[in-house]
């Protein structure tokens, strides 16, 4: 909507210093003709949107040049004794450095915390926007992953952080699609997709937040394919071309069939939402199936490392026993005669496949990272790996004792942890996995 006058209607800002986060610190303003502390805010002026008055008081009252981050609220305030309204646009500034001087009746910024700029702002209508707005991001970042977190807190919620990511960024491409001037086929404010995409993007926050991710999913993906929608004719076709493009390179079978169907064109007609939609739907399916077959063989590589962990533990158990005493073999020369030396190969071996898990770590791309998360349990991979290492370097120094070398021979014992690297097939069967399986979230 762009303003043609002649009733007043304003736009503010809630001009942070970082992202939209309650650790952030937004900026407060003291003016000096109403000797109040405020926040940027003004009416707009003939041509302008909300956004870009917005934007133009956070120039013209703080100096700063900064970029839209979406909508923060609204408030009502008596004014000449009728009610009055404001819109709210969260912004951060692009610059630690303000480009403007001449701040037109602003005497003083400061920078302070929302709690801070509650207590400092002079109007209850700003007190109770910041306090709501601060309620949010508090609920928000309790469902949400903290990027600041430690790396391995990240590594252990991947998935979660992506759904996260993908939300938030959906909501704010919606908003700023739905603030773009659009025809009238596209502009209509009773269209019945924009309650249910709306509610189905709610749905997938609140489902989020109790856990259920792979719920939120399909209520994301509902919400993206009814939003399509909001799209004019050349967007549509635009739409239309990438997911036909997708199509042909992910599916197979009856849903590539269902899918190109949905997309054939045999002239210069133009696409239809619900046919790219009911593409995007043959993509989003497909996607999700391969998903939780990854899921299936995450499960079964758990069951895998744990029996393989516990034959090795009793293996350890029953060496430190005796159990293995009456079969004959010169208990000097072979390592499963010796407790002590068996638990000492394995924890060698251990450090092994631990070490080559951290190199992986330490130097793979988030792509590669995320094989960990496709395999759903976030511990089955390093727990086999690193007990296939373990069972590996109990084998190579047991073959080299009994038919290569003395049992005094300390190297053979060293030979272990070189032999823990064998965990990385573990590693490449699970990238096969990952690469036999294309099209997953």
């Amino acid at each position: 909507m762009r303003y043609d006058g002649p009733v007043e209607v304003d736009a503010g800002a809630i001009l942070l210093d970082g992202p939209v986060d309650s650790r952030s610190k937004l900026a407060v303003i003291h003016r000096t003709t109403q000797d109040d502390w405020t926040l940027p805010k003004g009416h707009l002026e003939t041509g302008e949107t909300l956004e870009e008055a917005a934007r133009r008081e956070v120039r013209e009252e703080t100096g700063y040049a900064a970029t839209c981050l979406g909508i923060a609220g609204a408030i009502a305030y008596p004014r000449d004794g009728r009610a009055k309204s404001a819109t709210f646009f969260f912004f951060q500034r692009d610059s630690d450095l303000a480009e403007g001087t001449d701040l037109g009746g602003v005497a003083r910024i400061e920078w302070v915390t929302f709690d801070e700029a509650r207590a400092r702002v002079t109007y209850q209508e700003l007190k109770d926007l910041l306090a709501r707005v601060q309620d949010v991001m508090t609920r928000s970042a309790s469902t949400h992953p903290d990027p600041r977190r430690h790396w391995w807190s990240r590594r252990l919620s991947t998935r979660s952080d992506r759904l996260s990511g993908a939300v938030e960024t959906y909501r704010r491409e919606l908003v700023g699609l739905r603030s773009t001037p659009r025809r009238a086929a596209a502009a209509d404010e009773s269209a019945w997709w924009r309650p249910a995409t709306d509610e189905l993007l709610e749905l997938a926050r609140t489902l989020q937040g109790q856990g259920r991710i792979d719920m939120a999913w399909d209520a994301l993906n509902g919400s993206r394919r009814l939003s399509l929608h909001e799209l004019d004719q050349a967007e549509l076709d635009s739409r239309a071309l990438v997911v036909k493009a997708e199509v042909d390179t992910k599916l197979n079978g009856w849903r590539k069939e269902a899918a190109a169907a949905a997309l054939i064109r045999t002239g210069p007609t133009s696409y239809r939402p619900e046919e790219i939609a009911l593409a995007q739907q043959m993509l989003d399916e497909s996607s999700t199936n391969k998903y939780l077959r990854l899921k299936i063989a995450g499960r079964r590589l758990v069951l895998a490392a744990l029996l393989l962990a516990l034959t090795i533990v009793g293996l350890w158990a029953a060496t430190a026993l005796g159990w293995f005493d009456g079969i004959g073999v010169d208990t000097g020369s072979f390592v499963l005669h010796d407790g002590g030396l068996f638990g000492g190969v394995l924890l060698l071996g251990i450090f092994g496949a631990m070490l080559s898990l951290a190199l992986d770590l330490s130097h793979s791309s988030h792509a590669q990272s995320r094989i960990y998360d496709l395999m759903t349990t976030q511990v089955a991979a390093p727990v086999a790996r690193i007990s296939i290492g373990a069972g590996s370097a109990v084998l190579t120094v047991a073959a080299a004792q009994a038919a290569l070398v003395a049992g005094d021979a300390p190297w053979v014992f060293l030979a272990a942890i070189p032999a823990g690297f064998s965990e990385r097939l573990v590693r490449k069967s699970v990238e096969n996995l990952e690469q036999a399986t294309t099209g997953q979230r």
